[in-house]
């Protein structure tokens, strides 16, 4: 079996630039957890193509 975790990141931007919330911080406590990273689905996108809101995906074996 398999647990699945999906934590949701919210780019906090600014004019011409966007910097991430602590998704390195979200990272480094996943993997302690034991989960490993698989990926990121978009949720949010803006009207110029910048992502405004990911859920990073995380995975382990229960």
């Amino acid at each position: 079996m398999i647990d699945v975790q999906l934590i949701r990141i919210k780019v906090k931007s600014g004019f011409a630039t966007g910097t991430f919330e602590t998704s390195e911080d979200v990272v480094f406590e996943m993997a302690n957890k034991g989960y490993s990273y698989q990926g990121y689905l978009p949720i949010k996108i803006g009207s110029y193509g910048n992502l405004i809101e990911y859920d990073l995906v995380f995975e382990r074996k229960k």
